[in-house]
């Protein structure tokens, strides 16, 4: 049985330590009147944009004791990358009763509404190693190695938006992979 979103579902004070284990031996009661399962959804607690997440179930909304209650938390994220503004989801688990998985990264089957998800483990590209959008650049430039490109024609080649590909083309000048004389783009080989 699936509860979703949990504030829908009582009028009690999440902040309150008697409220959340009342609420939670209700939860109980149902599993075991049933029986079943019980996954509650709850939301984490707002931080600001200068705060870093706690990635777990510290993270959580209201009582220390919604942590304590649970035999399980999964704590799913949509982070975003600035370079190019891909999103993507990490989901952390915490257990009590089994080995902890590594966190994994969701990614959806199909179209934009498609419900079929799979997960792989979570790898996070520390912003001075080279993305997978640099190399996407560097393909364009190498098909023809003789070409110059503008901004806007590389825009159409790799579908990065304008605004990522401005940074990424001054980082690739900067490694000296590519030059740029007036507002073309080129493999440095070239010269």
């Amino acid at each position: 049985m699936i509860f979703d979103p949990l504030r829908h579902f009582h009028s009690l004070n999440e902040l309150n330590v008697d409220h959340v284990a009342h609420l939670f031996e209700v939860f109980r009661a149902i599993g075991r009147a049933v029986p079943c399962g019980v996954m509650i959804v709850h939301h984490h607690r707002k931080t600001a944009r200068s705060q870093v997440e706690y990635e777990g179930a510290e993270d959580m909304a209201g009582s220390g004791a919604l942590f304590g209650e649970a035999d399980s938390i999964v704590s799913v994220y949509r982070k975003v990358r600035r370079s190019d503004d891909t999103r993507r989801f990490k989901m952390i688990f915490e257990l009590r009763h089994a080995e902890t998985p590594e966190p994994m990264e969701l990614f959806r089957m199909g179209g934009g509404n498609a419900m079929l998800w799979t997960a792989e483990p979570w790898a996070d590209t520390p912003s001075e190693q080279a993305d997978e959008t640099l190399g996407r650049i560097l393909a364009v430039l190498e098909k023809d190695r003789t070409a110059r490109w503008k901004a806007s024609g590389l825009e159409d080649a790799t579908g990065i938006k304008r605004s990522s590909l401005y940074g990424k083309l001054n980082r690739l000048v900067s490694e000296g992979k590519v030059r740029k004389e007036g507002n073309v783009y080129y493999l440095a080989e070239n010269e």
